[in-house]
């Protein structure tokens, strides 16, 4: 995808922004699994993101601090075959893209980014499966479907978009990521539209 070419060259900073974007667009993903399963703690997510989101524009990280984030992401990460629902897979994208995400403000390694771009890719491919009743080996035209299916269409058009804006803005500036959020949360779902 040409779109993560541009991301792999941006500063830092944007690319931190994508990272943090994608883990807010996954999160409401987690809670869907939380609300159906009772499994993890949503707070303990939610401060994994909080953490990224304070250090897009601040690169003044402390290795202590995301470790124990890691710890808690661990604790409330599902094994999704324990569970009877597709919305344990969603749960564990959304932990790994989470878990990507912080260890990319500690490594800055870029396929970190392509691994964030691909797991929310992947989430939304999953879904699709489930509320299509797809099955790759009876349906000739399983990954057409998929490829062009609105849910998928969507989220890399946001990935894209995202991208796109991150390259045209000079300096990334509070306001910026307050567009962002706002642009990509205007639907108030998530990638699966939950």
């Amino acid at each position: 995808m040409e779109h993560l070419e541009v991301l792999l060259k941006l500063p830092l900073n944007k690319q931190t922004a994508f990272a943090w974007l994608t883990c807010e667009r996954l999160f409401r993903n987690y809670l869907y699994f939380y609300n159906i399963t009772g499994f993890g703690d949503p707070s303990m997510i939610r401060a994994g993101i909080e953490y990224l989101s304070a250090h897009v524009l601040n690169d003044q990280i402390k290795i202590s601090e995301i470790k124990d984030l890691l710890v808690q992401l661990e604790k409330n990460t599902p094994e999704p075959g324990n569970f009877d629902s597709w919305s344990a897979s969603a749960a564990l994208d959304t932990c790994s893209v989470l878990f990507e995400s912080l260890n990319f403000l500690v490594d800055h390694l870029q396929k970190r980014l392509t691994t964030i771009s691909t797991l929310a890719i992947d989430s939304v491919d999953m879904y699709i499966q489930e509320i299509e009743n797809l099955d790759f080996s009876i349906d000739k035209d399983f990954q057409w479907k998929i490829d062009n299916h609105p849910l998928m269409k969507q989220e890399k058009a946001i990935q894209s978009g995202l991208i796109k804006y991150l390259n045209t803005i000079k300096d990334l500036q509070i306001d910026d990521l307050n567009t962002l959020i706002s642009l990509q949360n205007s639907d108030k779902h998530s990638n699966l539209l939950l």
